[in-house]
């Protein structure tokens, strides 16, 4: 019951899709996060189904490519989006660290997160503008392997003090979870296929270089940082998708 209720919790927070049962419990809190890669798991079984459905349709060219691209930030009510944008007003204006961490929770949006997100939603459409649909099953795992990763840093990695998970406990699971899920989210890829593997390989690596990247400017782990590398890390595989 428990895990039931865990899920819930990081469905209702980390996806824009109605929840039917909406609670909190902070007890729950580690378990929540440990499960976000079946959220992931979720939005990456809803991103393959639009990209079927585009294929069916004749692939709609720019459209289809516009709807590909959107899609996990919709489905994930555009959370991780915003974590993206925070961090790039943060590190881009090159200030020193206590400025660079105003700035991170600053409400205000920068010229610097415009910037950035007109940027990576250009790279993103041109990916799927140049995809081939038929390994739409390729998206699949993506989602739940760069999650996984991101339940795993925020227990790992030394928190900043504003964060919500500097005060959260770190039991064993909270770290075995996701990290079972993240296995699983590549055994999955290798069964679909080589394409399938590539595109979680280079989320992966993508999500990497974003999250310490961001965790070096900022010298602490936030869900803001959670959500730029997650953004980085599903553009790498959307770039991959183009590939494959």
């Amino acid at each position: 019951m428990k895990v039931l209720r865990a899920f819930l919790m990081s469905f209702s927070m980390f996806c824009s899709i109605p929840c039917p049962i909406r609670f909190w419990d902070e007890g729950l809190r580690p378990l929540m996060t440990a499960l976000l890669p079946l959220v992931g798991l979720v939005i990456g079984a809803l991103w393959a189904l639009l990209c079927w459905l585009c294929l069916r349709l004749g692939s709609l060219g720019l459209v289809g490519a516009a709807l590909l691209a959107a899609a996990p930030w919709v489905l994930s009510g555009f959370i991780h989006l915003d974590g993206f944008m925070d961090c790039c007003d943060g590190i881009l204006s090159r200030r020193n660290l206590d400025e660079r961490r105003r700035i991170l929770k600053d409400p205000h949006t920068g010229s610097f997160a415009v910037i950035s997100l007109a940027l990576i939603a250009m790279f993103t459409v041109a990916a799927f503008y140049e995809a081939d649909f038929q390994n739409y099953l390729a998206l699949l795992p993506v989602p739940a392997a760069t999650r996984a990763l991101s339940a795993i840093a925020v227990q790992r990695l030394p928190a900043m003090g504003h964060s919500q998970y500097a005060a959260t406990a770190h039991p064993a699971y909270a770290v075995a979870v996701p990290a079972a899920l993240l296995l699983g989210s590549a055994a999955l890829a290798a069964f679909i296929g080589v394409g399938a593997l590539i595109c979680v390989l280079t989320a992966v690596l993508g999500w990497c270089a974003a999250c310490f990247y961001a965790y070096g400017q900022f010298e602490g782990m936030s869900g803001d940082v959670s959500g730029y590398a997650i953004t980085l890390g599903e553009a790498a595989a959307a770039i991959a998708f183009a590939l494959i």
